[in-house]
This record gives structure tokens, C-alpha cells and sequence, in this order.
């Protein structure tokens, strides 16, 4: 197979978790999903390096995820509001049907900066 440096495995479901951590030392795990009503008892037990959540889920869980997690990456942001209130919470990315919209509005922060 060769050395792997990075790999990324996304699943609904972490199956045979542990077995892959062990096999790929460098193998960085995620949790994706659309609701998370207790982040904690997830990120640690599962030793996640991040999560990937529903935008309606962060939003409305803001202080309870607020340094409790490694990456953050939020779905699907497509609201300007959205957007910039994900960027005020320096999540690490934002998944949007609209990219431009999202560049457009990152970069109107920083010009501000």
C-alpha cells in the first residue's frame, strides 16, 4: 500500500473505528453528522479530530461547542447571516451551495480588518 501520510475517513457510521485507528496511525477521524445533542460524548471517547455538523445544529449550539471541538467544518451554509455568523465563530470550514457568496462576504470582513 505504500506510506500514507494523511488520510481522511468520513462515515456515518464509525465502524470498526478503532481497528482503522490502529492500522493507519495517521488517519485523522470525523463525525459527520446532522444532529448533536451532547458533542462531548463523542469527541473524546472517539478520539475525533473534528466534526462535521448540520448548520442548524451549531447554531443553535454555540456556547455547548465552543472549544470542545478540534476542526469544525459546517453544512450546507447558505444563508449570508449564516455565514457571517460562522465566520465570527472562526469555524475551520464552510460547506455552501453558493461559494462565491461565501469568498464574497469573507473577503468584505477582512477588508474591514
Amino acid at each position: 500500500m505504500g506510506e500514507i501520510e494523511k488520510s481522511s475517513i468520513l462515515r456515518f457510521i464509525c465502524l470498526h473505528y478503532f481497528g482503522l485507528k490502529r492500522w493507519l496511525e495517521t488517519t485523522v477521524i470525523a463525525l459527520i453528522t446532522r444532529e448533536i445533542s451532547h458533542p462531548g460524548d463523542y469527541i473524546q471517547p472517539l478520539e475525533l479530530e473534528g466534526l462535521h455538523l448540520d448548520v442548524n445544529s451549531v447554531l443553535s449550539n454555540v456556547h455547548q461547542l465552543r472549544g470542545m471541538f478540534g476542526d469544525l467544518r459546517v453544512w450546507t451554509v447558505n444563508e449570508s447571516n449564516e455565514i457571517k455568523q460562522l465566520l465570527d465563530l472562526n469555524v475551520n470550514a464552510i460547506i455552501t451551495d453558493y461559494p462565491a457568496k461565501a469568498a464574497f462576504i469573507k473577503s468584505e470582513r477582512m477588508s474591514y480588518a
